[in-house]
């Protein structure tokens, strides 16, 4: 009979649900940091999607500075995207020194696309809404007028749709050369009114990342807690 406990034992039979030593604190706090990785593992791949969309209509186009600066975005945002991958498998293992070198390059990898992402919203800032407008079909009115544009690219978007501008195009009734938006609203270069972009939403989320596992990294020193395993994520259902 004290063998058969035993062996039931063994194959964790009979052991209770709540097993003694667990820190429930350390596996809600682990729980919160996963779910938020993946948060911003989400807008990183919608940051990847809007800059490839945008690289890929006007990479070939001539005199379209802000795509150089939508690489460097795309670029960013899929190193990120790789970045939170690791950490999210990182963080299971709770190695304290892979921690924090992990933390040091998040860091510089976030810091890195915020200045990259506030140079073109700050250059550039109406790519990303001019684009999607203009691709939907709809109307530019409200920037050709305050801007001082003309189309996407310039007038000739206009012309080869329609067959004429319309008139916000111009600064004037007369409608003639002298008075008509010769820039593209895609070109318009200048500060934007908004210091605060969509493109700034992943860096932003990154650094709150940052002050999340930095303080889980504390509380893992705190409490001394060991590296796990790949035998003990097996044991504890991984997310345990």
């Amino acid at each position: 009979m004290l063998a058969v406990n035993k062996s039931a034992l063994s194959l964790g039979i009979g052991r209770p649900v709540n097993a003694p030593g667990r820190n429930w604190s350390l596996i809600g706090f682990r729980w919160l940091i996963l779910l938020f990785i993946i948060a911003c593992w989400i807008s990183a791949i919608i940051d990847v999607h809007h800059c490839s969309v945008i690289v890929y209509h006007y990479s070939g186009t001539p005199d379209c500075d802000f795509v150089k600066y939508e690489a460097c975005m795309l670029a960013g945002s899929l190193l990120v995207s790789i970045v939170l991958i690791l950490g999210f498998i990182l963080l299971l293992f709770q190695n304290l020194k892979t921690l924090r070198t992990y933390l040091t390059g998040l860091l510089a990898c976030s810091w890195l696309q915020l200045m990259i992402n506030m140079v073109l919203t700050q250059t550039y800032p109406l790519v990303h809404e001019v684009h999607a407008k203009w691709a939907k079909s709809e109307s530019l009115t409200s920037y050709e007028i305050k801007y001082k544009c003309c189309g996407a690219l310039g007038p000739d978007d206009y012309l080869l749709a329609y067959g004429e501008l319309p008139r916000s195009c111009f600064t004037a009734e007369s409608r003639t050369t002298h008075t008509l938006h010769s820039t593209g609203c895609l070109h318009v270069n200048g500060k934007g009114e908004r210091f605060i972009h969509l493109e700034l939403i992943t860096p932003i989320l990154l650094l709150v990342l940052i002050v999340m596992m930095t303080v889980f990294y504390c509380y893992l020193r705190r409490i001394k807690a060991p590296k796990r395993s790949c035998q003990e994520l097996r044991a504890d259902y991984v997310f345990l």
